[in-house]
């Protein structure tokens, strides 16, 4: 397997439709240090339904393509503005056994909307909307902050209504672990195919648990969110300490030039870990593609790289690639495969850092592999 040769031939795509959202997550690379603030250098960006059908031809998406994936590291796909002909182009030449999810907060645009979306998105049970909703209304706006709950459910509701095929998706804190059941329930009720619950990543620096700050428009303090009491919800080794010191008062205003802050992260555990992507699935290779164009192997790397931050896998991969080769508007799909075989995929198998490997992909995609544990395999769906 490789991004030239996947299996099957067929692509898996996650595409970040936009870096525009509503909601201002807490972790989200989007923002200052848990704060309000976007972070500087961030480039407002949304794809228009005429560069969509530039970059993905019908032929791709009918011949070569196994599954699309709309969501954003930084954005919702419906802060896209062509979000309702981009679907309609996707559903016109995808195949129906063929899997499109889509993923948003809900709190966006009118009801009308979403019911367009949801007749879109009803013409397979391969097709539908994972709803990112972390708890109840008493607890889904501490981490999706801006989301207003009678708004959300009036586009949930509208959606539904309309055909549409939905999941709802809940990452699980110690503030809403209680409400799981009762959210199962309730999701049931409103006609959701089922509920995943999801543990969070973005608690843990430093070699401990960590309370996150959730701050605000200052940078002062607002109140913190952390991690569940059940560790069967907890993204950490089982023996990781939780820090039981509050959050510090104020992160105050992010640098002028946010590539200037560099992020001192522990690389060296994980050197000789035997890397097995992620991306290279049974059923195809995935491929992330941000809403400048740019594709990446993996929206793990994509969060790195949009992130603004630096750190020494970030400047190793600066040094593995020339990013203006990377770009569906410069070059096409297939030669942008080409490139990613010859440069971050030759490293896997290089013994050390020192000699090239890939730093990031060891962390990530290395044995005791932080995807493993995003997701609670026992909740199912």
């Amino acid at each position: 397997m490789s991004w030239t040769q996947p299996n099957y031939n067929q692509y898996l795509l996650h595409i970040e439709l936009s870096n525009l959202c509503n909601a201002a997550c807490p972790i989200c690379p989007r923002y200052w240090a848990g704060s309000r603030i976007v972070r500087p250098g961030l480039d407002p960006t949304q794809v228009t339904v005429k560069q969509f059908k530039e970059w993905f031809p019908p032929e791709f998406l009918k011949y070569q393509t196994q599954r699309v994936m709309l969501c954003g590291n930084q954005g919702d796909p419906f802060a896209t503005k062509d979000i309702v002909p981009i679907l309609e182009y996707i559903t016109t030449h995808l195949p129906k056994d063929r899997s499109l999810m889509t993923h948003s907060n809900g709190g966006l645009r009118r009801p009308e909307v979403w019911a367009e979306a949801g007749k879109l998105m009803q013409g397979s049970e391969m097709w539908f909307m994972w709803f990112s909703i972390d708890g109840l209304e008493d607890t889904n706006h501490l981490y999706r902050r801006n989301v207003k709950w009678t708004t959300l459910m009036k586009n949930v509701q509208a959606y539904l209504n309309a055909g549409g095929n939905a999941y709802w998706d809940m990452l699980v804190f110690k503030h809403n672990e209680k409400q799981i059941k009762a959210v199962k329930e309730f999701a049931k009720s409103l006609g959701f195919l089922g509920t995943r619950v999801k543990n969070p990543d973005g608690l843990v620096w430093d070699g401990k648990i960590q309370k996150r700050g959730v701050y605000d428009e200052k940078g002062d303090l607002e109140y913190y969110i952390e991690v569940a009491d059940d560790p069967q919800y907890i993204n950490a080794p089982p023996d990781m300490q939780r820090n039981t010191e509050p959050p510090i008062p104020r992160v105050g205003r992010p640098p002028d030039t946010w590539q200037d802050l560099f992020i001192s992260d522990e690389y060296n555990k994980y050197q000789n870990h035997k890397i097995d992507c992620k991306s290279l699935k049974v059923q195809g290779s995935e491929i992330m593609i941000q809403c400048d164009g740019l594709v990446l192997p993996c929206c793990f790397i994509g969060e790195l790289w949009s992130s603004g931050r630096q750190d020494l896998a970030k400047q190793q991969l600066n040094n593995i690639w020339n990013t203006d080769y990377m770009y569906l508007t410069k070059n096409k799909i297939s030669d942008i495969m080409s490139y990613l075989d010859s440069t971050i995929m030759s490293t896997w198998n290089l013994p050390d850092y020192q000699q090239g490997k890939c730093m990031y992909c060891a962390k990530i995609c290395g044995q005791d592999s932080q995807i493993d544990r995003l997701i609670h395999t026992k909740a199912g769906i």
